[in-house]
């Protein structure tokens, strides 16, 4: 948002900019806030979840 503010300072800032700047601050702002990415202990959930699954049984 801080480019396109730049950018329509000087007078060459679009639409399709501003919404594509918006995409990727939407973006960020739902990763930092419901992805278990940035949540430790949701990730090391998921983790002990996916090894459980792809362990491979001994025969």
């Amino acid at each position: 948002m801080v480019l396109w503010f730049i950018s329509h300072q000087h007078g060459s800032a679009s639409l399709a900019m501003f919404i594509n700047s918006f995409v990727y601050l939407l973006n960020d702002v739902l990763a930092s806030t419901v992805s278990p990415w940035y949540n430790q202990a949701e990730r090391q959930r998921l983790q002990e979840q996916e090894a459980a699954y792809f362990r491979v049984p001994q025969s």
